[in-house]
């Protein structure tokens, strides 16, 4: 049987947040945190904490899979991960007790153990030779292999407690929506629906809030906290703008011209990603 019952998710910040300076990554982790406790909420999954270390936020959940359908689409993640949370008393002896147990009918024939130690005095390659070991002890017909392994025992380790994954699912990745502030994206005037919606979702991925005139993109809700796309006029947009309560503006033009007529709408510098880039969107 097996004895793997997970109790929380790990979610793992996106590569766009851990290159970021201290304050900045802090700053980053903070609104993630924010944005996930909406997504939830939304998606009326239980939960008893979230709590933020070394670039990762720990869900603890009797509901795992919600968890992470729920977040699937939250910005700034960059993998999801079904864990198990162990007590542990910083001995090696302790969690070779408690991990290889959890291992019963995980692998077939090749494993690896990756593992992030912010335990003190045991390093992750102790771990991971001891771990390794044990699990040759108990299941001799086992192989090693570092590279592509067909499966992988992960474990984050802490001063008191341990978390412990072996599968992965893939977020959304970017940045969390709101940490550049809200931009206007101008519709007006422009048929072509899917180009909006391709430029909003990577407006949102970008970190960006994202209000509309124009247009209905309500698809784009799906990856907003809230579920819900702010639309305005032009003329709201306008005085947004003149309140320092929206950064920019951008429409979703193919070409020079187009650009220019949304320019002349909101008599303001205008940009036109789509000109120029090519990013692959679940609208293409």
């Amino acid at each position: 049987m097996d004895k793997f019952s997970t109790n929380c998710v790990i979610a793992l910040s996106a590569p766009e947040i851990a290159i970021k300076s201290d304050e900045v990554r802090s700053f980053m982790e903070r609104m993630l945190r924010d944005n996930m406790t909406e997504f939830l909420k939304r998606h009326e999954v239980h939960y008893d904490s979230i709590e933020r270390a070394s670039g990762r936020m720990f869900i603890s959940t009797q509901q795992p899979e919600s968890t992470i359908n729920a977040l699937s689409k939250c910005f700034g993640i960059n993998v999801l991960c079904p864990a198990i949370k162990i007590d542990f008393d910083a001995t090696l002896e302790d969690l070779e007790s408690n991990v290889i147990p959890l291992c019963e009918n995980k692998f077939k024939t090749t494993f690896a153990v990756r593992v992030k130690s912010y335990a003190g005095k045991i390093t992750s390659k102790q771990v991971e030779i001891a771990l390794g070991s044990a699990i040759l002890k108990k299941w001799p017909k086992l192989k090693v292999k570092l590279n592509d392994p067909e499966k992988q025992l992960n474990l984050v380790l802490y001063s008191d407690k341990a978390y412990v994954y072996f599968d992965s699912v893939k977020g959304s990745e970017g940045m969390p929506v709101g940490c550049q502030g809200r931009v206007h994206l101008i519709c007006d005037g422009f048929e072509e629906k899917k180009d909006s919606l391709r430029l909003g979702w990577m407006l949102m991925k970008s970190g960006c809030r994202v209000s509309v005139s124009g247009a209905n993109l309500k698809e784009l809700g799906e990856w907003a906290s809230k579920g819900e796309i702010m639309e305005c006029s032009l003329d709201e947009a306008k005085q947004l703008f003149a309140d320092g309560r929206i950064m920019g503006f951008f429409c979703p033009a193919t070409d020079d011209e187009g650009s220019k007529k949304a320019a002349v709408l909101i008599g303001q510098k205008v940009i036109s990603p789509l000109i120029f880039c090519e990013t692959v969107t679940p609208f293409d």
